[in-house]
């Protein structure tokens, strides 16, 4: 059974494996591609969005969609930088409408309540391959295909990527 902490360094060696830029990435282990897009409304409402080509999802395009407190800061310096912790939110069914994650629009219900600045953390919400594409496997790994590893998907490239992108908490479990 794997230990928090043998968890933590294993994340830690994909985080150091991973290219520092915020633009572009490429992970030869596990060949993801992102590039950044950021919108904003000038108060930080808007989510900035990440989007990823995955070799878990058989190089299929998807989307890390981000919520920032209003507290956030990176250019303040090091020694003043804070630290934040991360809400994922997990959807419950692939795809998006109209390029809008879809599930119920869950970040947008996460915006309109301020969920970013009333509990000081950093939201993010990734989407996966949509359902008319293959069928429903989120969140596991599928036994057989090797373009629906979901599991991998989140774990080893969406959480490294917002690991790299912000100043986060250096730890992944809820205190």
């Amino acid at each position: 059974m794997s230990t928090p902490a043998a968890h933590r360094r294993r994340l830690a060696n994909v985080a150091a494996a991973l290219p520092r830029s915020a633009t572009s990435s490429a992970s030869s282990a596990s060949s993801t591609s992102s590039a950044a897009t950021t919108s904003s409304d000038g108060d930080g409402a808007l989510p900035r969005v990440h989007l990823l080509n995955s070799a878990h999802l058989g190089g299929a395009q998807t989307a890390v969609h981000v919520l920032l407190p209003r507290s956030y800061d990176p250019s303040a310096s090091p020694e003043a930088q804070r630290r934040y912790r991360v809400l994922y939110i997990l959807p419950v069914v692939c795809g998006e409408l109209d390029g809008v994650p879809a599930w119920g629009r869950p970040l947008d219900v996460a915006r309109q309540h301020s969920f970013a600045d009333t509990h000081d953390v950093i939201v993010a919400m990734a989407t996966f391959p949509s359902l008319s594409a293959r069928p429903n496997t989120l969140y596991v790994n599928h036994p057989s295909r090797a373009d629906m590893q979901d599991e991998d998907y989140f774990c080893k490239d969406v959480v490294p990527l917002v690991d790299r992108l912000y100043l986060l908490r250096p730890t992944y479990y809820a205190s």
